[in-house]
Order: structure tokens, then C-alpha cells, then sequence
């Protein structure tokens, strides 16, 4: 039996010996690996992120209707004023906790929360509603995912907490520090109008009421500041410096953040703008300029009335209409027939005071001032029957 001697030749393998190291990709491979498992992750950190967000919308309203009606239940003078009204207190809930978490300030009653001014747990419960639908979004955003990703340990979601808005580009998704300090300057500006309010207005606004209704009710309007423009009390008769305070308030974006720190960007190879977009750029105004075009427009078209009613048209209640109409909170200062230096027989303090008072601007639209009346014509007749 012959053996076959190996081979001196360079490159020769033997049939027989195999080998057990492993090739190693190269470069190219490696970093189209790195794309797919990257772009993989991504899709899964904002499925889970969806996820959390509906949880978060989803709980809140269910929440909110749930603690509104069964408040609504046990207090007697809430009640009494939905039957008034003749509305029912689901109907209610339900409206009001989406209204607050959308910061859209739509009430189902006519007077705003004026009605329920003295009713403390209402004004406690649509708080946080009204915090966490606006400002503090994204904090309590953060928590929930950073909680999520503490008790499941599933890799995008640990990866979300690290990268934050880089990995998976949704906008309210900030940082953990930088929600910290969210919480910490909403906190602040509340906290500054409350005491600011409580200051001025303990014994002219808010009398009549105990210390904690009065505290309870300056909390609720300095909240609603910044947010959805509910209010339990006429702001017209408010101080002016808690007006301009309002102003500043209502002007600034809903996440200002007093943050003291410098933000790493791992952001690279950012595209040079072209000419043409700076030269667009350079001529679009600042959002304080348009706000100030607007108020010297009202001020041209409604000179006639800053000479002859200057109590309820006037420079500082333009102002608060223009910047509470920019910053999508609400609040008005209103018009009142007892503030008419030259009192108006057909002038009434009703929620269609202004078909009367704007009747000239209605002229394209005949009818809007006669359905507004019929309608409140039959909510009166429901009301009587009622009470019948």
C-alpha cells in the first residue's frame, strides 16, 4: 500500500484536511449589515413607541371620563348645574376630558367654567389632563418608555432610551435631561402665575370665595394659560400685569425650556443650504413681527370703536385676543354691555352679544344672528320643561 506524500507547492490543499477558522466579511459587507441591522431596529423602536403612545392617549381619556363622571356624580352642585343644562354628565365627560387633553377649550355649556368655579375637584381633575396633553407630553412620554424598557428589557426599547429622537424621528420623543428641565420650567412659569395671581387678585377677582377655592382657581387659570383657555373667572378683570404676564405666557412655544446645557448631535454630513433658501429665509419675518401686523391691522379696522367704547375695545384686550388666537389657548377678555361709556338699550350680556354689537359684519351671512337666537330660544323652553 502506497502513500501519497504531500505536496511542496505553495496554494496545494489536501482533500482530506478541512478547515475551522472562519472567513471574515469584508468591509462592504460588514457595513451593509450594519444599514439592515440598524433600519430593522428602527421599525421595530417605532412600532413599540406607537404602542406606548396610544397606551399613554388611550388611558388618559379613559381615565379622565371615568374621574369627571364620577365626580360629576357625587357632587350634588355640578350635577344640579349639568341638569340646568340640560346635559347629561357622560356627555359632559366625555367632551370635556377630550376638549382638555386637546387643548381645545371647547366646553359644552356656555360659560366656559365660570359655572364651576367653586368646584375644586373638577378643577384638580382637568389639570393634569391639560399639563400632560400639551407641555409635559413629553415627560411623561420618556417615563413610559423608559419604564417599559426597564420591565420588558426588549432591545429597541433599550436602544429608544439611549438614541431617544435619532433612532426613531418622532418630534416629542426628547431627551432625558432635557425633560427634566421641561418639568422644571413649566413648573416654574405655573408657580410664578399662581403667586402672581394670589398676590393681586386675593381680595378683587377671587373674592367671595374660601382659601382654597381661591388657590384652586388661580392654579386652574394659570394652567390654562399656556393651554387649552378655560377659564372660571372673567379675565377682563383681572390686574393689567397679570394680563401682559398671560401674554408672555400664551406667546411662548409649549416646549420652552430653560436648559443651561449644550446638546450633543451625532448629526453628520448635513446638506450646505442653497442660495436661493437663504435668500427665502431672509425675507420671511419673525412670528413677533406678523403678531404685531395683525394688532395694527385691528387697531386701523376698529379705530372707530377704540374712540367710542375704549373700555372694551382698547390696545391691551386686541393684544390678548391676537396672541391668544397664535398661541391656540382661548382666553378673551370678552364684551361686556356695563363697560359701554354710551350703554346700548339693545345691548345684552349673552353669548350672542355679538351678532348685536358686530351686526355689520354679518351682512354676507343674513341668517347666522337668527339661528344663533332660535337656538337659544329652545334651549330655554327645554329647560323650563325640566324643571316642569
Amino acid at each position: 500500500m502506497t502513500t501519497r506524500e504531500p505536496s511542496s507547492r505553495r496554494g496545494y490543499r489536501s482533500p482530506l484536511r478541512t478547515s475551522t477558522t472562519r472567513r471574515r466579511p469584508s468591509p462592504t459587507r460588514r457595513a451593509s449589515v450594519s444599514r439592515w441591522t440598524r433600519r430593522g431596529c428602527g421599525r421595530d423602536a417605532v412600532r413599540s413607541l406607537f404602542f406606548v403612545v396610544l397606551a399613554i392617549l388611550l388611558a388618559m381619556h379613559v381615565l379622565g371620563v371615568v374621574a369627571v363622571a364620577a365626580y360629576m356624580y357625587r357632587s350634588p352642585g355640578a350635577r344640579r348645574t349639568l341638569r340646568g343644562k340640560a346635559l347629561n354628565v357622560w356627555t359632559f365627560a366625555v367632551f370635556t376630558t377630550v376638549s382638555t387633553f386637546s387643548s381645545c377649550g371647547y366646553m359644552p355649556n356656555n360659560e366656559n367654567m365660570v359655572v364651576f368655579k367653586r368646584d375644586t375637584g373638577l378643577q384638580l381633575l382637568l389639570v393634569p389632563q391639560a399639563l400632560v396633553g400639551n407641555t409635559l407630553f413629553p415627560a411623561l412620554l420618556s417615563a413610559c418608555v423608559r419604564a417599559v424598557a426597564a420591565a420588558t428589557r426588549r432591545p429597541e426599547l433599550v436602544e429608544m432610551t439611549k438614541k431617544g429622537r435619532e433612532l426613531t424621528g418622532y418630534y416629542h420623543f426628547l431627551p432625558a435631561r432635557r425633560c427634566v428641565m421641561l418639568a422644571a420650567t413649566v413648573v416654574g412659569l405655573v408657580g410664578v402665575q399662581v403667586a402672581l395671581l394670589c398676590g393681586m387678585e386675593w381680595g378683587g377677582a377671587l373674592r367671595g370665595m374660601g382659601p382654597w377655592e381661591k388657590a384652586s382657581n388661580a392654579l386652574f387659570l394659570a394652567v390654562n394659560s399656556r393651554h387649552t383657555g378655560e377659564s372660571t373667572i372673567d379675565i377682563s378683570t383681572l390686574a393689567t400685569a397679570i394680563l401682559v404676564l398671560f401674554v408672555l405666557m400664551m406667546y411662548l412655544p409649549p416646549y420652552t425650556t430653560w436648559f443651561p446645557f449644550e446638546e450633543s448631535s451625532s448629526t453628520k454630513g448635513r446638506l450646505e443650504e442653497s442660495q436661493g433658501i437663504r435668500l427665502l429665509k431672509s425675507t420671511v419675518l419673525s412670528q413677533l413681527s406678523y403678531l404685531t401686523i395683525a394688532v395694527i391691522s385691528i387697531c386701523i379696522t376698529e379705530r372707530a370703536e377704540l374712540k367710542e367704547d375704549p373700555l372694551n375695545f382698547n390696545l391691551l384686550s386686541i393684544v390678548v385676543e391676537v396672541v391668544s388666537a397664535y398661541g391656540n389657548v382661548g382666553f378673551s377678555m370678552g364684551y361686556s354691555c356695563s363697560r359701554q361709556i354710551n350703554p346700548d338699550q339693545l345691548c345684552t350680556d349673552r353669548w350672542t352679544r355679538l351678532c348685536w354689537k358686530m351686526e355689520r359684519f354679518w351682512q354676507t351671512h343674513p341668517y347666522s344672528c337668527n339661528a344663533l337666537r332660535e337656538a337659544e330660544k329652545v334651549q330655554h323652553e327645554r329647560r323650563e320643561s325640566l324643571e316642569a
